[in-house]
């Protein structure tokens, strides 16, 4: 057979081919211009060949770009690193594209440049994006953080974001604080997207800039997991309580200490969480400081784990404000 032809061409999959390096010249997909679905997911041909691969695609719309682990460590050379910092030339296709939910995720990410992400040209395309299990921080410069306070206020669908397990850990001095351009309180606040449902911030380890995460009043944030995490950062949440409470239904956030979720909602006598896993949080030491107060604004949870934590004790009346099931 010397010619095949398609009169509807269409690309179902392609993906799970990890036993050789996948070359794709750019171009490789032209024949497939209606394409709505690119799944590369587990083939190893690198992330900076799986980007150019969308030359066929500006201005079109596509439902899923998944490039989850398309890069490994077995390809690591000058050409195709698997330490990557990516570019405005890599993305310069992504960009341009309007796609509901975008996947990027393992794949050796270790910085960006300003303008390679979170610039799309459409953002309120936007419904779902994983950046998780790289080595990246979202936000290390002043550039970077304007870029993205300027997607959050643009991308009005924006769903689900997940940056977990991003591991950095390095410290930052002073000169290199003022070098990023960060001249005063103000110039610290990423405004988080009012749209955003759900949040996953698990795992992240970075000693990075001070930046405040600002989670607005109306916000549809209802699911947050920041366990584990370990960052200069901090999340606080617009409310004026009676009014207008947290959306927030489900908080997990295992790991480190108590005191400063339990001060933040120590703000929320009225809210809105049904689920709380609060695992290896030394809570015994919470229970001993605050034996009747501690879960005093947890009243309308259902469901408390609070496993992993040692506790030895359980005072009278701890539990009295939830009508729980309790792990």
């Amino acid at each position: 057979m010397k010619h095949l032809s398609f009169s509807r061409p269409v690309l179902k999959q392609l993906q799970n081919c990890r036993l050789n390096f996948v070359r794709a010249e750019t171009g490789t997909l032209l024949p497939f211009p209606e394409l709505k679905v690119v799944d590369f997911s587990d083939t190893f041909m690198h992330l900076k060949q799986a980007l150019l691969l969308l030359n066929p695609y500006p201005n079109r719309n596509m439902t899923i770009i998944n490039f989850h682990h398309v890069s490994d460590v077995v390809i690591d050379n000058k050409e195709f690193p698997y330490s990557l910092i990516l570019t405005t030339e890599m993305t310069k296709y992504l960009r341009t594209i309007c796609v509901e939910n975008l996947d990027l995720s393992q794949n050796g990410i270790v910085d960006y440049e300003p303008g390679s992400l979170f610039t799309f040209r459409y953002p309120e395309c936007i419904q779902n994006m994983s950046v998780r299990a790289n080595r990246v921080t979202i936000i290390s410069n002043k550039i970077q953080l304007q870029y993205l306070n300027s997607f959050t206020r643009q991308a009005s669908y924006f769903k689900t974001w997940d940056i977990s397990y991003n591991v950095v850990s390095y410290p930052v001095s002073k000169e290199n604080t003022i070098s990023a351009g960060f001249d005063n309180p103000s110039d610290f606040i990423f405004n988080f997207s009012k749209s955003v449902e759900k949040f996953d911030a698990s795992y992240v380890i970075t000693n990075n800039l001070p930046i405040i995460y600002l989670v607005p009043i109306n916000s549809s944030l209802k699911y947050l997991d920041m366990s584990y995490a370990l960052t200069s950062g901090i999340m606080l949440i617009e409310s004026d309580s009676q009014n207008h409470p947290p959306n927030l239904e489900t908080l997990i956030n295992s790991g480190s200490d108590y005191s400063f979720i339990w001060q933040e909602f120590g703000r929320f006598p009225h809210n809105n969480l049904k689920t709380v896993v609060w695992k290896d949080r030394n809570l015994n030491e919470g229970i001993k400081a605050h034996p009747k107060e501690l879960f005093r604004n947890l009243n309308s949870v259902e469901t408390l784990d609070i496993s992993e934590n040692n506790v030895w004790y359980i005072s009278d009346n701890l539990l009295d404000p939830m009508k729980i099931y309790l792990y």
